[in-house]
C-alpha cells in the first residue's frame, strides 16, 4: 500500500522480514484503490462480461504483521467484497484463508507483502485447489469472515512494532506493538 515503509533487516537480521514498520504515511481508508487502478479493473470486468469469461478477484497473502498492523484492513476487504458483489463476481482474500489450509510464516515472504519463491509455491498449490473446487459454498468455507477471526485463531504472538509520526518537527512518534493478544507494553527507546 502506498506509503508503507519498513526498516531494513528486522531484529538485526538483514535476511529476515522486517518487524518494524512506519504506517502513518497512508491509510487504507484514504487510499483503497487509485482511480487509475479502479478504471482498469472496471475495464477488465466489462471485457470479461462481454467475452463471457468467468472472472474471480483475489487478494494474495501478506505477513500477519502487515495484516494486523494496518488496523483498517477490514475497510479494504469490505470494499473489494462489495465491488465483487456489485459486479456479480466472486472474491477471495487469501489473507483470510484458514490457517490450516494456508499456513504461511515470515520465511515465506520477501518483505511484508511479497511472497518468496517458497511462499509462492505454497500459495499457488492452495490457490489451484480452491479454484478447482466448483462448489462455491465449500470454497467460501476455507476462509475466515474477517481479520479478527483469522488472527484470534493463531497462537498468541507478537508480530512486530509499528511507529507513527505524531509531530515531525519535534520528532514525536507513537509506537505500538502488533500482536493478536492484549498486553501492557513497555518500551525503551534509545536515540
Amino acid at each position: 500500500y502506498k506509503g508503507t515503509t519498513t526498516v531494513a533487516g528486522g531484529m538485526g537480521n538483514p535476511e529476515m522480514v522486517s518487524l518494524i514498520a512506519r504506517y502513518d504515511l497512508a491509510r487504507i481508508e484514504d487510499n483503497i484503490i487509485s482511480e487509475y487502478s479502479l478504471n482498469y479493473l472496471n475495464r477488465m470486468v466489462e471485457l470479461c462480461k462481454q467475452e463471457d469469461i468467468e472472472l474471480v478477484l483475489v487478494t494474495t497473502p501478506f505477513t500477519y504483521f502487515h495484516l494486523a498492523g494496518m488496523e483498517d484492513y477490514t475497510v479494504f476487504y469490505k470494499y473489494m467484497k462489495q465491488y465483487a458483489e456489485d459486479n456479480g463476481i466472486e472474491y477471495y482474500d487469501f489473507n483470510l484463508c484458514k490457517n490450516d489450509i494456508l499456513p504461511l510464516a515470515n520465511e515465506d515472504f520477501l518483505d511484508i507483502h511479497h511472497l518468496s519463491g517458497k511462499g509462492a509455491e505454497e500459495y499457488s498449490k492452495v490457490f489451484v485447489d480452491v479454484m478447482k473446487n466448483k462448489d462455491k459454498k465449500e470454497r467460501e468455507s476455507l476462509f475466515y469472515d474477517n481479520v479478527e477471526e483469522k488472527l484470534s485463531d493463531l497462537p498468541q504472538q507478537t508480530f512486530g512494532i509499528v511507529y507513527e509520526s505524531l509531530d515531525e518537527e519535534y520528532k514525536k512518534y507513537e509506537v505500538r506493538l502488533v500482536s493478536n493478544y492484549s498486553i501492557e507494553e513497555e518500551y525503551r527507546i534509545a536515540l
